[in-house]
């Protein structure tokens, strides 16, 4: 079992995710994650507020699956946003700030189907 399963609670419940980082555990506060990047063998989790991002050694997979899906996701294969963080949509880019979040062909139905619920 890995550290991370250990520390997971039920997902209904979690308001926090702990990521390995520079061989540090640091507490992640969901509510305060923009979205997230998939670089090969590691993530990038971009906070609101936060000038740099968090750089783990982790996999998209296991990232997402540790996140609660009522709250993030899956926009591209190298990306995952956080739902309620959505404000502008452009030529179908999801844009946080001067960074703009690609919607691939793959993820385009969820994320309509998921944009049709909220309108």
């Amino acid at each position: 079992m890995k550290w991370f399963e250990l520390l997971q609670q039920p997902q209904e419940e979690i308001e926090s995710i702990f990521v390995k980082s520079d061989y540090k555990l640091i507490q992640v506060e969901l509510k305060n994650i923009l979205y997230i990047e998939g670089l090969k063998d590691y993530i990038k989790i971009y906070e609101e507020n936060s000038p740099k991002p968090i750089l783990s050694l982790m996999s998209m997979k296991s990232i997402e699956e540790l996140l609660p899906a009522s709250r993030f996701i899956r926009v591209h294969r190298s990306y995952i946003v956080q739902k309620d963080k959505i404000r502008i949509i452009d030529r179908g880019r999801i844009v946080f700030g001067k960074n703009y979040i690609p919607v691939s062909d793959s993820y385009k139905q969820i994320f309509q189907d998921f944009l049709n619920k909220r309108s």
